[in-house]
C-alpha cells in the first residue's frame, strides 16, 4: 500500500512537471511574438521537451501500475492526446525549424493537460464491459487521429494568415518565417488524409464494439457520439471537395478548422455532453 501512494505521488508530481513545462513553453512562444527574440522561441522547444520527458515517465508509470488496459478514463485520453501533440510540435520544430507552430499548437496541448488534471477520471464511468482491446483499439485510432489533425488545424491556421498578409502585400512573420502557402496546403492535405483515415478507424472499431455489447451498430446515440460523427462527415466533405471539386486553400483551410472546431467540442465538451 505504501509503495503504491508513493507510486502514486510520483506520477503527480511528474504530471505537474509536464504542465509546468509547457506552460513555460506556452509563455515563451507568445513572448517571443511581443518581445521579438528569437533566443525567446528557441527556449520554448527545451521547456517542451523537458515536459514532455516527464510525461512519458507518468504515463509509463500509469500503465505499469494500472490493473488494467490505459486509455479506460477519459482523462487518461486527454493526457495521451496532449502528449501527442507535443511531440508533434517538436518533431516539427527539431526537424523543419517551424518555430511558429508553437504558437498554435502548445496553447491547444496546455489546455487539453488543464482539462484532463482538472478532470476527475469518474467523470466519464466506464463500466466493466468496456474493457475490451476492441474498444482500447478504437481510442487508441481516434486518439491518433486527433493528434494528426492537430497538424490539420495549425497549417489551417497558418495558411490563413499568410494569404491575407500577401494579399494586403506586407510579411505576416510574428518576426518567425511562415512556411509558403503551398507548404502549408501540402501539410494541411497530408495530416488530414491520415486524420480522417484513423477517425474512420475510430469509428467502424466504435461500430463493432457497439453491435457486440449493444446489439445495434448505431455510434450516434448521444450527444458525444453525434459530435464525433459530425467531425468526421465535416473532414470527409473536405477530402471531397479536394478531390473531386479541386477545392484548395483557403475553402480547404477553413472547412478544416471548422472540423477541427467540432473535435475540440467532441473533446472538451465531452463531460458536459448528456450521454
Amino acid at each position: 500500500m505504501a509503495g503504491e501512494s508513493g507510486g502514486l505521488i510520483l506520477i503527480l508530481i511528474l504530471q505537474r512537471l509536464a504542465l509546468g513545462g509547457y506552460l513555460v513553453a506556452t509563455l515563451l512562444a507568445f513572448a517571443s511574438i511581443l518581445l521579438k527574440r528569437r533566443m525567446v522561441i528557441g527556449l520554448a522547444p527545451v521547456f517542451a521537451s523537458a515536459g514532455a520527458a516527464c510525461h512519458l515517465v507518468a504515463f509509463a508509470a500509469t500503465v505499469a501500475m494500472a490493473d488494467s488496459l490505459p486509455l479506460m478514463a477519459f482523462d487518461q485520453v486527454l493526457s495521451l492526446l496532449t502528449l501527442i501533440a507535443i511531440l508533434i510540435y517538436l518533431y516539427g520544430f527539431w526537424r523543419y525549424r517551424l518555430h511558429v507552430l508553437g504558437v498554435v499548437m502548445l496553447p491547444l496541448a496546455l489546455i487539453l493537460d488543464l482539462v484532463s488534471g482538472w478532470m476527475p477520471a469518474q467523470a466519464l464511468p466506464v463500466s466493466p464491459d468496456l474493457r475490451d482491446p476492441l474498444l482500447w483499439l478504437h481510442i487508441v485510432a481516434s486518439t491518433l487521429g486527433v493528434g494528426a489533425l492537430f497538424l490539420t488545424f495549425t497549417f489551417s491556421v497558418i495558411y490563413l494568415v499568410q494569404e491575407r498578409a500577401l494579399k494586403e502585400k506586407r510579411a505576416a512573420r510574428f518576426f518567425l518565417p511562415l512556411p509558403s502557402l503551398s507548404a502549408c496546403d501540402r501539410i494541411l492535405y497530408s495530416s488530414l488524409v491520415v486524420g480522417f483515415l484513423l477517425l474512420t478507424l475510430g469509428l467502424v472499431l466504435a461500430a463493432v464494439w457497439s453491435a457486440n455489447f449493444r446489439g445495434t451498430f448505431h455510434v450516434w446515440e448521444n450527444q458525444r457520439e453525434i459530435m464525433a460523427l459530425v467531425s468526421w462527415v465535416i473532414f470527409g466533405l473536405v477530402l471531397y471537395a479536394r478531390l473531386v471539386r479541386g477545392w484548395r486553400g483557403r475553402k480547404m483551410a477553413l472547412l478544416a478548422i471548422a472540423g477541427f472546431a467540432a473535435v475540440m467540442l467532441r473533446l472538451l465538451g465531452g463531460p458536459f455532453l448528456s450521454n
